[in-house]
């Protein structure tokens, strides 16, 4: 039984289906988050963001819906290749989830901050999803890391300790 009040278990082979991301959740995920009382943790049960905050901050800059492809293919990418398949993946996801609010804080201050997300959708987000729908997610999750670096090295240098980490 799940403990997340927005999980339910379906059909015969017992699916779980997150209401608040309107689809079926892997196994994985659902023993993650669902069947825990880590479901706060959930990217979905956090909010519509579902963790994207990065790719939320362009797409809501660019006034594209919730629900657009970008946001999509980037929630696939954590779903479907990082969490299941990256070791270390939780790790390296919940790490994003600390950084990635950060540097949309330190942007979000800043005068220009609409133009400077414009610029990170068409230069950094684009090729991010344009490569997961044409190369694969491994190639896609090097890219969408490369760009999280170079804007936590940009704009929360301090915070970096001159480590590269992985998203």
């Amino acid at each position: 039984m799940p403990k997340c009040e927005y999980c339910e278990i379906r059909g015969w082979g017992g699916k779980a289906f997150c209401h608040k991301k309107d689809d079926y959740v892997t196994d994985d995920f659902y023993y993650d988050f669902c069947n825990t009382y880590k479901y706060d943790d959930c990217p979905y049960y956090r909010g519509s963001s579902s963790g994207c905050y990065l790719t939320t901050a362009c797409v809501d800059a660019m006034e594209f819906p919730d629900d657009c492809l970008e946001l999509q293919t980037m929630r696939r990418l954590r779903d479907e290749y990082i969490l299941p398949n990256i070791e270390n993946g939780r790790k390296i996801v919940e790490e994003y989830y600390a950084k990635a609010p950060q540097i949309v804080s330190a942007i979000n201050a800043k005068e220009n901050s609409i133009e400077i997300w414009k610029d990170i959708y068409l230069n950094e987000i684009t090729p991010c999803v344009k490569t997961a729908l044409q190369e694969g997610f491994h190639s896609a999750y090097e890219k969408y890391s490369d760009m999280t670096q170079k804007l936590l090295n940009k704009y929360l240098p301090d915070q970096d300790g001159g480590k590269k980490d992985e998203l």
